[in-house]
């Protein structure tokens, strides 16, 4: 019930739970990558990630097929166009990137910087979206941006 409530946007308490569990998921994936790439290349990396969210993605359209199928029948060239922006640059493009810089640098510095994405997203979610931050919202925003220049200045090139 709190997992359906918390993913409709039915009861914000669940989730913000539900989101806590998904940093947590994320935030073990960085150091998972980190001793993978110990053995072998980013390029690598990325293609068999790839593979394995391919093969999960494809047991998704499988489950939700008639879901699927009924959204696909909407789908206007625009909503192919943001999907393609968003699979393609902000997906891959910047999962490329990430794998390499963990790869190349301490990863608690790269994971640092990397979700700095909230002040982008809030940004862009202003301007395109024409949602408001609240004043706390808005300070938890500027902790994130603090947080970034510590960890920039506190970085020792490793």
């Amino acid at each position: 019930m709190l997992l359906t409530e918390g993913l409709s946007g039915a009861n914000s308490a669940a989730g913000a739970g539900i989101a806590v569990v998904v940093a947590a998921l994320w935030g073990v994936a960085p150091a998972l990558y980190k001793r993978v790439l110990a053995r072998i290349s980013p390029k690598s990396l990325v293609v068999f990630y790839s593979l394995i969210v391919a093969v999960f993605c494809g047991a998704w359209a499988w489950t939700f097929r008639s879901d699927v199928a009924a959204d696909f029948r909407r789908m206007r060239a625009s909503d192919w166009a943001l999907v393609a922006v968003s699979a393609g640059a902000a997906g891959f493009l910047a999962n490329v990137l990430y794998i390499y810089l963990i790869k190349a640098y301490d990863t608690h510095w790269v994971v640092g910087l990397a979700y700095t994405a909230p002040l982008f997203a809030a940004a862009l979610a202003w301007f395109w979206l024409g949602e408001r931050v609240t004043p706390l919202a808005g300070l938890g925003l500027a902790l994130i941006a603090v947080g970034a220049l510590l960890l920039v200045a506190g970085h020792d090139g490793r």
